[in-house]
């Protein structure tokens, strides 16, 4: 089982592989070490096929190591130990340190622990893959089956599982465990081992695995703990606000203030808000309010009036809160823009002259791209050009009078042009306004309330027609490339140019049936020449083959 094996010499390694995946091998690393990305892929690729090596497909997508043949373990450990060029598609960890473990060449981690399943020992990663192979995501019994501490550290471990093993994110499950949800003194060695080797190191740089966990473990244990610890106090994104309060009340409110602020300064700052506001409900702290203020300034309009509107009702109840929110001068009114009209294109007819060069504005902002009006409101989902399929014209004016023309697309962006010009004010990035030319409080609040109506939004099945079509010219235009094109027979003098009639394509096939064979294959191109195609049965063969390229 993992950890119990040693590994031989490289040479000896070598010499286990059959011939076509040791030269394989030996080309890889000779060109990763040259830097030949693609030889190195190339070469690692030979060598997984040359041993029969499983592929990384639906889960479980990794093979357990033991249960491999000889010469599969060979190369795994090879490439394991080499830290060199590696293929994808093969069905082992990618990382380095993780098939280190994976092969029973370092030190097992939690994740490499064997647990009981369906009668079987297997690793906790496996049993993992597993749950997920029948839809069914088994973690909470895999997880629980071992005892307190090893639990614990799986849990640290979940969020390594995503990059280790290609598992979905699972450290949604670190505080919903029912052994977190029990804990008591089980946990507190387990804690202090992980604190403590974690002590004077900088979370920003290296983020502990399970520091968090470890400091809530120390607060239900009801342990001293050391002020060196308030690095890892439990406020990300994902810790459930209950414990995030538990653990601010084994704190002294100073000490509280300042942990709680150093994390939150770590957060995203959306989140880092919420939970600051959330802890302003329970605790009235000055410094949080500042914090919050602070951190508002960068938020989208829309999302910053509702902030500083749940500030303000904090404030009713905690004179601490009401004091910052006092001293906030206010912002300027947003600017009174109304709706004059609205235009949801579906072809360039429907556009004027500048309308349709406000559209092409609008893309290169977006994307950097020139490209033509027509390729913009595509509804095609697999061009990444394409913006029809939510898109919009608003006419934006302002006492009475049209100011502003607003390109809304891609659900979350636009481009704001001053009316009947091509001259671009501001663009909304995520929901966010960007004013031109800076800072524009008032602006970019009442820009920030204009939104795609539902008559830009174009349906599913509009979409998916468009996709299909698009999918089908590209098939066509790859098969067009992939064709080569045919030698051109030297005429001999006086003699008739026969090389005219080895330039005809073979019989064309029938559109219909092409598509009706599969979706995406496209018709046969028409020949330039109107001659008939050549009869001979070599001719038919080639003709074949490549209708299946």
């Amino acid at each position: 089982m993992p950890g119990e094996h040693t590994h031989p010499t490289r040479e000896a390694l070598l010499d286990r592989l059959p011939a076509s995946a040791r030269e394989g091998f030996v080309a890889a690393r000779a060109a990763f070490e040259q830097r030949d990305r693609a030889k190195a892929s190339l070469g690692i690729r030979q060598a997984f096929d040359g041993v029969g090596f499983p592929e990384r497909g639906d889960y479980p997508r990794f093979a357990i190591f033991e249960e491999l043949t000889e010469d599969q373990r060979a190369l795994a450990t090879l490439v394991a130990l080499d830290g060199g060029p590696f293929h994808y598609s093969a069905g082992m960890p990618a990382r380095v340190d993780a098939a280190k473990r994976w092969a029973g060449l370092s030190e097992a981690g939690p994740l490499e622990q064997i647990v009981e399943l369906d009668g079987r020992r297997v690793p906790v990663w496996r049993a993992l893959q597993e749950g997920f192979a029948s839809d069914d995501d088994t973690t909470p019994q895999v997880v629980g089956s071992l005892p307190v501490r090893a639990q614990l550290e799986v849990l640290a471990a979940l969020p390594k599982a995503e990059s280790d093993y290609a598992l979905p994110p699972l450290d949604y499950h670190l505080w919903r465990m029912e052994v977190v949800a029990g804990l008591k003194e089980e946990g507190r060695e387990w804690a202090l081992s992980v604190l403590n080797a974690a002590a004077g190191g900088d979370p920003d740089d290296a983020p502990i695995p399970g520091a968090d966990l470890a400091y809530f473990c120390l607060v239900r244990a009801k342990a001293p703990i050391d002020p060196a610890y308030d690095a890892h106090f439990p406020l990300g994104a994902d810790v459930p606000d209950e414990i995030i309060l538990e653990c601010a009340k084994a704190l002294p409110t100073a000490r509280f203030e300042a942990a709680a602020l150093s994390r939150l300064r770590r957060e995203h700052g959306h989140y880092a808000i919420q939970k600051a506001l959330m802890l302003l409900g329970e605790h009235d702290s000055e410094e949080i309010a500042r914090f919050v203020v602070e951190k508002s300034e960068n938020s989208a309009p829309h999302e910053r009036k509702a902030e500083r509107a749940k500030l303000a009702e904090i404030a009713k109840r905690a004179p601490g809160v009401a004091k910052v929110v006092g001293a906030v001068a206010p912002g300027p009114a947003p600017r009174a823009l109304t709706v004059v009209s609205r235009l949801a294109p579906r072809r360039e007819g429907d556009l004027t002259g500048i309308q349709a060069e406000q559209l092409i504005a609008a893309g290169k902002a977006w994307d950097g791209e020139t490209l033509p009006v027509g390729r913009r409101l595509s509804l095609d989902e697999n061009d990444e050009a394409a913006i029809g399929a939510c898109l919009e014209l608003v006419v934006l004016a302002e006492n009475g009078a049209p100011v502003f023309d607003a390109w809304l697309y891609a659900g979350d962006s636009g481009t704001f042009f001053e009316t009947g010009t091509t001259k671009i004010v501001a663009e909304r990035i995520q929901f966010g306004i960007h004013v031109r030319g800076g800072k524009d409080p008032a602006l970019e609040e009442a820009l920030s309330e204009i939104r795609v109506s539902k008559a830009g939004l174009r349906s599913v099945e509009d979409v998916a027609t468009a996709t299909y079509a698009g999918s089908a010219v590209r098939a066509a235009k790859k098969a067009v490339r992939k064709k080569p094109s045919p030698k051109k027979a030297e005429p001999k003098k006086g003699g008739p140019k026969k090389a005219v009639g080895k330039k005809a394509v073979g019989k064309k096939a029938a559109p219909g049936k092409a598509i009706a064979k599969k979706a995406a294959r496209p018709t046969a191109k028409k020949p330039a020449s109107k001659k008939a195609a050549p009869t001979k049965p070599a001719s038919k063969k080639a003709v074949s083959k490549k209708s299946r390229g």
